[in-house]
């Protein structure tokens, strides 16, 4: 079985770079807790983006 993260990263109520290092931790601990995969959502054709 294959694991894996998925991430929308829309967290308006804090600041960009601290959703970013949080996640960057996230993913860094999911690998070596042997997770396969970490998924990113694209968001095409939203307002705002």
């Amino acid at each position: 079985m294959k694991l894996a993260l998925q991430y929308e990263m829309q967290r308006p109520e804090l600041d960009d770079h601290l959703v970013i290092k949080e996640t960057m931790e996230q993913c860094v601990l999911a690998d070596e807790a042997g997770f396969d995969y970490v998924w990113f959502v694209e968001h095409h054709f939203l307002t705002g983006f």
